[in-house]
């Protein structure tokens, strides 16, 4: 990249997520130790301010999903961060301030040690004041070699762990992505990570949008290719079983906000049909049309059969929509009467349909 008078690079750019104060939730972030003596660092890009119960404020629902999270401290050492924006943002600027770096040549570096305990630090300031905030640090130097530390805050309980097993995982996606590294040594190690935070976002309604990796080690923190959000379905559609899974396209005007998951998942409790996952796998604007497409996982194969079977028949046609590859409607009595929920079983083909009509027809802006 060259010398700059900035710290901030391409996707290491200091934009940060936003998510709900009182959990860690909104992002998954993992990163491990490779066997080549380098480290993997991989984050999803979603930002929501998605929660469980109704805003009582009445506030919309807000999806972003191509936020960046990572925030590099220096040429070795890069911080992932989880949780609210502000309080995340606040963290990176005391950093920078104990630990200026301006990329250019000849510069200390500063220990990943070091780092970890200012951050840590930091965060015992706010015991008592109901945060929910860290990050997953990750970096190389001299004297310590590779590192991966998690610092974080919740329930007012402050926590610096330095990951001596082989990963490291932070933010509401992680139990799903550790499901996956466990099984360390099944794949490359771009592919594992991508595997992991791909189950990340399959699960959990907080995480998802681009999949980004990253190489950190003496070499530096090295960005390697992002990862569309249908793009990764289709790739590793394959490892979960589409009979328990439900494609739904809800068709709504750009005004209109995005159908919560906790909606669609108490709908279906209402019909004693168990919803493992309401996933917004991609969202996109057209004209008059705000388009998304959610994904529905089911505990069983005869759950999402019967949730199917209860939905509506309908006839709607739009030359320029795929609505009529969705043969039911979903009717949500807490939803606007504007708002067109199609359903269809799942299906790779109609996988690659939906992703023809969001990348072939609609355009989107891609950072990276």
């Amino acid at each position: 990249m060259g010398c700059s008078g900035s710290k901030h690079y391409s996707d290491l750019s200091p934009k940060r997520t936003v998510t709900h104060e009182k959990t860690l939730m909104g992002t998954t972030a993992l990163a491990f130790f490779t066997k080549d003596g380098q480290i993997v660092v991989a984050v999803d890009s979603r930002a929501s301010n998605e929660v469980d119960n109704d805003d009582p404020h009445g506030r919309a629902l807000k999806i972003v999903d191509n936020e960046v999270k990572t925030h590099r401290i220096s040429g070795n050492i890069v911080a992932v961060q989880v949780g609210n924006r502000n309080d995340c943002e606040q963290l990176m600027d005391h950093i920078d301030q104990i630990f200026p770096y301006y990329l250019v040549e000849g510069d200390v570096e500063p220990r990943v040690s070091d780092v970890a305990e200012t951050a840590y630090e930091y965060l015992k300031g706010f015991r008592g004041q109901n945060k929910g905030f860290g990050i997953l640090l990750a970096g190389w130097d001299a004297e310590g070699d590779n590192q991966i530390y998690r610092l974080f805050i919740a329930d007012d309980h402050v926590v610096k762990q330095e990951v001596s097993s082989l990963f490291g995982v932070l933010g509401s996606g992680h139990f799903h992505a550790a499901t996956v590294l466990k099984d360390m040594f099944s794949c490359d190690d771009i592919e594992l990570a991508l595997k992991a935070l791909f189950r990340a976002t399959f699960f959990d309604k907080a995480s998802g949008g681009f999949l980004r990796v990253f190489i950190v080690g003496e070499r530096g923190v090295r960005p390697q290719p992002l990862l569309d959000p249908l793009e990764a379905y289709s790739r590793y559609y394959e490892l979960y079983d589409g009979e328990k899974t439900l494609f739904l396209l809800v068709v709504s005007s750009p005004a209109m906000p995005v159908v919560p998951a906790r909606k669609l998942v108490k709908h279906f409790r209402e019909e004693n049909i168990t919803v493992l996952a309401a996933h917004c796998v991609a969202h996109r604007q057209w004209g008059q049309h705000h388009l998304s497409f959610h994904r529905l996982v089911f505990s069983s194969r005869a759950g999402a059969s019967t949730a199917y079977t209860l939905a509506t028949a309908h006839y709607d046609t739009d030359p320029q929509l795929i609505i009529s590859e969705f043969p039911k409607r979903l009717l949500l009595t807490t939803v606007d009467s504007s708002v067109k929920l199609y359903l269809s079983r799942s299906s790779k083909d109609l996988l690659q349909s939906i992703r023809m009509q969001f990348d072939g027809y609609l355009t989107e802006t891609r950072t990276q």
